[in-house]
């Protein structure tokens, strides 16, 4: 239990943000973790290069849902 302790403090605040995103939107952000993380784990795209296309993919879908 100790371990629980340790853990930083939350921002609730990101975290109430997210939830009045677009449903569509937060299901691509997780397809789109899912997609990338195994190509930074291997190191064939930077961290960086993901988050761009990234948020190139989710801009594109959230601006169908708006």
């Amino acid at each position: 239990m100790g371990v629980f302790y340790k853990l930083k403090y939350t921002n609730n605040t990101l975290t109430h943000k997210l939830r009045e995103l677009p449903k569509p939107v937060i299901v691509k952000m997780d397809e789109l973790s899912q997609r990338y993380f195994p190509d930074i784990i291997s190191e064939n795209i930077t961290v960086a290069e993901a988050l761009k296309m990234i948020e190139q993919e989710l801009q594109t879908v959230l601006d169908e849902n708006l």
